[in-house]
């Protein structure tokens, strides 16, 4: 496991420079877009905007943390899907027909 992890993160720079981020980019202006919107025309001190982007960079923060546990609750089960994958895909031909004419009858069930 260690080793797959370190593979991993080994091919991370590699596979974050074929990322399309234009979509994400576009997303964040439309937030800070809105942000802007929601408050504009309030009467916001400094301490009252502090708080309200801690606020809000707070609780993106708590959202990566969640997300992060997701992901490494989730990391063995992907690793045994993976597993079933590589196995489907090195079956045989007829083997491959067999076990989809048995999801197709399981599907019907």
């Amino acid at each position: 496991m260690d080793a797959a992890l370190k593979h991993l993160a080994e091919g991370i720079p590699t596979a974050m420079g074929k990322i399309d981020l234009t979509g994400l980019m576009g997303s964040i202006k439309s937030f800070g877009s809105d942000i802007a919107e929601a408050f504009a025309g309030k009467d916001l001190d400094a301490d009252k905007l502090a708080a309200s982007i801690q606020a809000v960079i707070d609780t993106i923060s708590t959202l990566i943390d969640v997300t992060h546990g997701i992901a490494e609750g989730l990391a063995p089960f992907a690793a045994g899907i993976m597993t079933i994958i590589k196995g489907i895909n090195d079956l045989a031909p007829e083997a491959k027909q067999q076990l989809g004419d048995l999801l197709g009858v399981a599907n019907r069930i």
